[in-house]
Parts: C-alpha cells; structure tokens; sequence
C-alpha cells in the first residue's frame, strides 16, 4: 500500500522545534525531521530576507538543528556555523536532507525516530 504524506504535521513540528527545541544541538535530528523544519524555516527567512531580524531570530534554531542533523550523519556539528553564511546555508540545508544518516548508534547518540510523522499508510 503507498503511503501519503500528512502535511498537517508540518507546521506543529515546525513549531515544536522551533519553541521547545531553540537551542538544542545535541544528540541526533533524522532526515524527515529535518526536513519538516527547513524548508518552512528556509521559506520564512527568505521570503522575510528584507528585515534582518527575521534572519537572526531563525539563524539560532535553524543551526541547533543542522548541528543536529550532522551528529546524524557522524559529523561535527561545528559545520553548522556555515548557516550563518547566506548561500553556504542553502547548499548545507540541501545536502543534509538528501544525505542518509548512519543506522547505527554513534557517539553524538541513538538513531533518532521520526517525531514528525509526516508519511501516514
């Protein structure tokens, strides 16, 4: 049976990560996750990209959670200093939602689950 995807999901962990979540960089971020977060938090700063407040207030959760997302992929999650650079955070934003995390534990923690349950059967 195909799945479909639950778009209503979206903006309540969009929320969670971005209310509960602020600055939280350890431990590991899975791909949906991230994903569920970036492209309202990417769509928000760039559409807002005329005021730089916008840009500072989703500059912090936005790192916490790539850095996240790179302990995911067994990086250090350093590498997320790279959002603060307007193109670089594109490209990393892309990168770690196309790149499959490690299936096993690592040393930043267990494999994370899914909390946005964004595909429903």
């Amino acid at each position: 049976m195909a799945q479909s995807i639950d778009f209503t999901q979206i903006i309540p962990h969009f929320i969670n990560v971005l209310t509960k979540q602020f600055l939280c960089h350890d431990g590991r971020m899975s791909r949906i996750d991230y994903i569920a977060f970036i492209i309202p938090a990417l769509l928000i700063e760039y559409l807002l990209c005329w005021t730089g407040i916008v840009y500072l207030i989703f500059l912090i959760p936005t790192g916490c959670a790539s850095a996240r997302r790179l302990h995911d992929l067994g990086m250090t999650g350093w590498i997320a200093l790279l959002m603060i650079v307007p193109v670089a955070n594109i490209i990393l934003s892309v990168y770690l939602a196309l790149q499959e995390g490690q299936k096993e534990k690592n040393e930043f923690g267990e494999v994370p689950s899914d909390a946005c349950k964004l595909f429903k059967a």
